[in-house]
């Protein structure tokens, strides 16, 4: 797990460190105060160069297709200034450090030093204007080694992939998981016998839910329940909030000793059953030793999220409230102690 988390000239963060990090972890603040960005940092920093169009396609699908992708790439820079490196700096709880300094190379004088490297002139063919490439320089254990990604006329080409060192599933406030991709999750679930525990948590939603099966009634494979109806109903029928359930508990499943990040997790659910929804996340959690990042504005988000913890053998439970000040973000990291005190005297702490 991360155990602290420094980034630099990252869009809304000059500068930001996270400290005393724990499994589960809710970020807080207001409008524009970074609390995506600062998910979609964690992203970059395992999977590096591979996220950026992951990270483009949850803001926006059609980006994508754009014809000049230079203020895109310049928008992941703190105030555009892309004279100065992105640092992305990973303490891990066995004393890791991995550190990730992503640099955009934009004059054909630099794009040519690195030729031979990304083999830029097989690339470049596919081209007719001049590329822009993004560098990710990642260090770890004193090693070296750089990665590119080439953005050139609506195409975006990665000329190599660094390997992830543990597996990161990214939920995007927007994000609803294709048909497709729900099938694979739950199959690969299905196939390690653990398809018990996402059903045994799904009843918070729907306490009749007996089972989920893989059914092809439609002309396609697609998830179903059974609810105890005369046939099998379609999963995504039974509403929101079991689909969005559905999809936080598949993406901690298939997440095994690695990070999610779900951004707005309050959404889909009522308030009343947030604490039970709490409590499932955390138990799966640990279950999976998965380390949690999620967003919320949500006031009965974090009381409950609070009560859900306390209710537990063990409070791995953090709040950051990340506020805007002269242009800067600061952190205010709270624990168990604080949140007591924050919400008994009703402050307001979103």
């Amino acid at each position: 797990m991360y155990k602290s988390f420094t980034i630099k000239n990252f869009k809304n963060f000059k500068s930001l460190e996270l400290n005393d990090l724990e499994r589960v972890n809710l970020i807080i603040g207001k409008n524009n105060s970074g609390k995506s960005s600062l998910l979609e940092a964690i992203l970059l920093h395992n999977m590096s160069i591979a996220s950026i169009t992951s990270i483009i396609e949850s803001r926006n699908r059609d980006l994508l297709d754009a014809t000049d992708f230079k203020h895109i790439i310049q928008a992941f820079f703190n105030n555009f200034n892309t004279k100065e490196p992105i640092d992305l700096i990973g303490f891990f709880e066995n004393n890791k450090k991995v550190s990730i300094s992503f640099r955009l190379l934009e004059k054909e004088e630099e794009i040519e030093k690195i030729n031979i490297k990304i083999d830029l002139k097989g690339i470049s063919s596919l081209y007719p204007k001049q590329p822009y490439v993004l560098q990710a320089e990642h260090k770890e254990d004193g090693n070296i080694k750089n990665f590119y990604l080439v953005f050139s006329a609506s195409n975006i080409m990665p000329s190599s992939f660094p390997v992830p060192k543990f597996p990161v599933f990214f939920l995007p406030t927007s994000f609803r998981t294709s048909i497709l991709l729900e099938v694979a999750l739950y199959s690969q679930l299905r196939s390690e016998n653990y398809q018990d525990k996402i059903i045994k948590y799904l009843r918070i939603i729907e306490p009749k839910i007996n089972n989920i099966e893989i059914l092809n009634l439609t002309g396609r494979s697609v998830l179903y329940g059974d609810v105890g109806l005369d046939k099998p109903i379609l999963l995504s029928f039974l509403g929101e909030g079991m689909s969005r359930l559905t999809n936080i508990l598949l993406a901690i499943g298939v997440s095994k000793n690695g990070v999610v990040l779900i951004d707005e997790i309050e959404n889909g659910f009522h308030y009343s059953v947030l604490k039970d929804v709490w409590k499932a996340i955390s138990e799966m959690a640990r279950e999976f030793n998965v380390q949690i990042f999620a967003t919320t504005h949500s006031y009965e988000c974090i009381q409950n999220a609070h009560l859900a913890f306390k209710e537990s053998d063990v409070y791995d439970f953090r709040v950051i409230r990340l506020d805007k000040i002269d242009d800067q973000v600061k952190p205010v990291v709270m624990n168990q102690e604080d949140l007591d005190t924050a919400l008994e005297l009703g402050f307001e702490i979103r």
